[in-house]
């Protein structure tokens, strides 16, 4: 049954059942929150960002939220960890709200004579709810519209759609849609983590994510998505997961230079995103002119934009890795035997 016929039914039972309100959740302590609350900034940064842009200022990026929405998206990672999850969706979410008698939403429904306790036992309750809840895989969801990793669900592109939507994304950003997919992500990673600048060390996190984002989705027959996470699963072997290179981000406050206009490079001086570096810049182009625009091998394009973002011995990306105890020379090795094998 869906979720509004459900809530009808309680509104109509109201005052009859005798049911006495759930006790109030045990507080999320610092404790609990601590590995959780890099998500929870991250996940209303870009709600923010998606809405209005970044807020303008060279500082950290910060944007307003009430602590009652801070709060809830912290039960809800919380309570999806306790049960053996990997991600919270909107049943987590929906209890989290609904868990504090304190905030609006309880006092909403409360108003509107609806006991938020039984929405929250009707939810849990719904299995269409948890059914339909899936990880949010950016990155491969951008792939399989532009026909590059297969799709499985019923809303795929059709390949003449993904054929025109490529060759328009490699028109406009002079790429293969691999290289300006990982652009955007790096840009969605800066805004998440409050940077103000997209920087190298956001090209290599692109590259880290889309292997836990492919590994998350899979498995995959070989053919169909070949070594393209491989980049990312370089650093990933050596322990290192987007989590731990948010953590070193998050911390940065000061950044090189902005890179200035550039033809067809819109999105990197856009007002509604962080500004790239001049070395980031560089590195893309690097990758660029690495890679024909239309090749084939879309593994070696993100070995390339690996090894691109690690050139600069004195830049982000390889403070980040030195920060973090990996050896940059021996990762980018690894790399360059991705574009071209012994």
């Amino acid at each position: 049954m869906a979720l509004g016929s459900r809530m009808r039914d309680l509104r109509r039972g109201l005052g009859r059942t005798g049911q006495q309100p759930e006790p109030s959740p045990p507080p999320v302590t610092a404790d609990t929150v601590s590995d959780c609350d890099l998500e929870v900034d991250g996940g209303l940064r870009e709600a923010y960002w998606q809405v209005f842009g970044v807020p303008h200022g060279e500082g950290p990026v910060a944007t307003t939220w009430s602590p009652d929405a801070r709060q809830a998206l912290r039960r809800a990672l919380v309570a999806a960890g306790n049960d053996g999850g990997y991600w919270a969706g909107r049943r987590y979410l929906f209890d989290a709200i609904l868990a504090d008698p304190g905030n609006r939403a309880h006092a909403l429904l409360s108003r509107c004579r609806v006991d938020p306790s039984m929405v929250r036992t009707a939810t849990r309750a719904d299995e269409n709810v948890s059914a339909e809840d899936q990880p949010r895989l950016p990155v491969v969801e951008s792939l399989q519209t532009f026909g590059v990793v297969p799709a499985r669900n019923a809303t795929r592109p059709s390949r003449l759609l993904a054929r025109i939507l490529t060759a328009g994304a490699s028109r406009l950003a002079d790429a293969d849609p691999v290289l300006y997919v990982m652009e955007m992500e790096a840009i969605r990673q800066a805004v998440r983590l409050g940077n103000s600048r997209v920087t190298t060390a956001h090209l290599v996190l692109a590259t880290l994510v889309l292997h836990e984002e492919l590994v998350t989705a899979g498995p995959w027959e070989p053919e169909t998505v070949g070594a393209l996470g491989s980049a990312g699963a370089i650093l990933a072997a050596r322990g290192v997961t987007s989590f731990s290179v948010g953590r070193h981000l998050a911390t940065l406050s000061s950044f090189g230079d902005a890179a200035p206009k550039q033809r067809h490079r819109a999105w990197r001086t856009n007002p509604k995103h962080p500004k790239w570096t001049v070395a980031a810049a560089q590195a893309a182009e690097a990758t660029r002119n690495a890679s024909p625009q239309g090749q084939e091998d879309v593994s070696a394009g993100t070995a390339r934009l690996f090894v691109s973002a690690l050139a600069d011995a004195d830049d982000d990306a390889v403070r980040m890795l030195h920060r973090l105890s990996i050896d940059p020379a021996a990762v980018v090795k690894e790399a360059e035997r991705l574009i071209a094998p012994q």
